[in-house]
């Protein structure tokens, strides 16, 4: 397997973000693991994840985020409600909240899917659940969506060459998300 000698970014939403970028990456512990500037290339990009957090924790802190005023927000959780047994409708109504405070606030909303685990049929299941739930709002409602799970599983189930645990990505499975971000930028022309 290509590993990439990429880092792991280290940077936390707990910590005082003073900076301002037009490109916002939201979300738990496998957002936070990505080394955005790096892998888009680019210095204007705001990383504001925390591990084990879900939706809900979420949509409570999209507040603290607005102030930065990027033009953009990435979005991705999902994973953690599961393991907690939250329900897909509430992890649905969670990313909803979200998603209404960024369009609120003129910061245009970009859904990331929840990916799939390694080897974890029913958690899997229900991951396809609340992406089937929250493609359809942003279809709906004109919202981008990009679909990591096309490049990073296949027959439902994470690739097994990108995991760490299960869970978690090797910094080479972040090249590839890096590339449907990318073609995001390009056209929203950011």
């Amino acid at each position: 397997m290509l590993q990439s000698s990429l880092a792991f970014s280290q940077s936390n939403p707990t910590d005082t973000i003073k900076s301002r970028g037009k490109i916002l990456m939201v979300g738990n512990s496998i957002t936070f693991q990505g080394d955005w500037k790096k892998v888009l290339q680019r210095d204007d990009v705001i990383n504001w994840e925390i591990p084990g957090y879900t939706t809900e924790q979420i949509s409570w802190t999209v507040k603290n985020f607005i102030p930065l005023n990027p033009t953009v927000c990435f979005l991705e959780g999902g994973i953690n409600d599961i393991t907690l047994g939250i329900t897909s409708e509430r992890v649905f109504t969670n990313q909803v909240k979200v998603l209404s405070t960024l369009l609120a606030h003129d910061i245009i909303p970009v859904v990331q899917s929840t990916i799939y685990q390694f080897n974890s049929r029913d958690k899997n299941a229900r991951v396809k659940e609340i992406n089937g739930l929250i493609s359809t709002y942003c279809i709906e409602h004109q919202i981008e969506y990009i679909d990591l799970n096309a490049v990073l599983s296949d027959a439902d189930e994470l690739k097994n060459e990108f995991i760490t645990d299960g869970t978690h990505l090797f910094p080479s499975a972040y090249l590839l998300w890096a590339d449907l971000v990318i073609k995001e930028l390009e056209k929203l022309k950011l």
